[in-house]
């Protein structure tokens, strides 16, 4: 900064304006006593001193204070009184931090690689290039024996300001199954900004038998809208950390079907495409059957805000969602991490009733209400003339005499509100044949 201090001399001769910088006494944790002087010469009497401050001099957040006064050939003015100020220079910001590949598992944060991209949106007041520096560390809370302390450093120069930093983290800094924090910060010619919060994060990867049984072309159901899911499913694993069907976005997914090591069978749902969304829903504590089939669905409705879960046909549990739903405009992979037997996935586009549940337990889902509008009237009827169809016992005949065309299964099948993959095709999911009787 400048100092500036107004001089004059009774005689009307040119002036030396002195001026000092201390530390502020009532500041802690920086340090004591001067820290520099200065002075301007051949100041004319009555004008305005103006004596710069060196650059390197201060230091931002410093509190200190300054005083002066005015010094003629033959005689010098008493001090000024001390004027303190607080050195604050305008900080850069670091925001939307994001761990990428990553997905939130019951409020946790997973990344499933050992190499993920640490991303954040960095920002300058006056528009200047920044820097990017991150840091990771073993998380305080992680098992005994993992580690301590920090485990990576990383940094990017040159971002623009207003656009996202990534930084990498190099292989072999990371293990499977480690439970680590990390955080990043902007960094400005002059400043930097603060430190971010610690964000935790599990390293989870997803290992060979782990990915989806299949894959349809595109998505299936509006995730912000109402919806039923629903499934048969054998495990071998009361404690697998198990999703049916996930539509993900970039960060989540919309809702989760699936069991969990902690809570068993759970229905929940996500309020956002983000790292720190909200997860509320039916987490029902219950174990799933282990060795046998069962039949698992999940039903959420807009309108009530609320979600159901069914094993059996039987309600386990009901809980509200707060919050609006989102959609994820994506394909829908089934047996998502998951190991065990799927079969007959049905999914439909409204909240069913618990006796249409009981009805596709008892696989009689033909007898389902349908809704009463023109157009599903018309599907209604083309899903009755169907109604012989039996997925248990498919062959390739039945796929060619089903009303569907096997090409768009994916999509007529939701409208017709027939079982979801009755038949398909390589083209639909990138796998052959049909999604029921399924194994991973």
């Amino acid at each position: 900064p400048a100092l500036l201090a107004q001089v004059s001399d009774p005689a009307g001769k040119p002036l030396r304006a002195e001026v000092e910088i201390e530390h502020d006494p009532a500041a802690t944790g920086q340090g004591t006593g001067q820290i520099w002087a200065g002075s301007a010469d051949n100041v004319p009497a009555s004008t305005q001193a103006n004596i710069a401050v060196p650059a390197g001099t201060l230091t931002d957040g410093w509190k200190v204070r300054w005083r002066a006064r005015a010094v003629s050939a033959t005689a010098a003015s008493a001090w000024s009184d001390w004027q303190s100020f607080t050195v604050s220079l305008p900080k850069p910001t670091a925001t939307g931090l994001t761990i990428t590949p990553s997905k939130v598992v019951d409020g946790v944060t997973v990344s499933t690689t050992l190499t993920p991209t640490l991303q954040a949106t960095l920002t300058h007041p006056a528009g200047q290039a920044l820097r990017a520096e991150a840091e990771i560390e073993h998380d305080p809370a992680a098992p005994e024996g993992q580690g301590t302390g920090q485990i990576w450093t990383g940094a990017v120069d040159s971002v623009g300001s207003g656009t996202q930093a990534s930084i990498a983290v190099p292989a072999d800094k990371l293990v499977d199954g480690w439970k680590v924090r990390w955080r990043l910060r902007a960094v400005g010619e002059q400043a930097a900004s603060a430190w971010s919060e610690w964000r935790q994060v599990t390293v989870d990867v997803t290992q060979s038998g782990e990915e989806p049984l299949a894959q349809t072309a595109g998505p299936v159901i509006r995730t912000d809208q109402s919806f039923t899911a629903a499934a048969w499913l054998r495990w071998s694993d009361k404690d697998g950390d198990y999703t049916v069907l996930e539509q993900k976005g970039i960060h989540q997914a919309p809702f989760r079907l699936g069991n969990t090591p902690d809570h068993g069978l759970v229905f929940t749902l996500t309020s956002a495409d983000a790292a720190d969304a909200t997860v509320e829903g039916v987490v029902s504590d219950v174990e799933p059957p282990v060795g046998e089939w069962f039949h698992l669905a999940g039903v959420y409705d807009a309108t009530a805000k609320s979600a159901w879960l069914y094993l059996n046909g039987n309600l386990v549990k009901t809980s509200p969602v707060s919050f609006t739903a989102w959609n994820a405009d994506t394909a829908m992979t089934l047996g998502a991490e998951m190991r065990g037997d799927l079969d007959d996935v049905q999914l439909y586009q409204r909240p069913l009733s618990s006796e249409d549940l009981t009805a596709l337990v008892a696989g009689t889902s033909a007898t389902i209400t349908q809704p009463t509008t023109e157009s599903t009237r018309k599907a209604a009827g083309t899903a009755m003339a169907a109604s012989s169809f039996n997925p248990d016992h498919l062959t390739l005949e039945d796929c060619y005499n089903t009303p569907t065309d096997p090409r768009h299964a994916a999509l007529l099948a939701r409208i017709q509100e027939r079982v979801y993959a009755s038949c398909t095709t390589f083209a639909d999911l990138g796998v052959g044949g049909r999604l029921v009787g399924g194994s991973g």
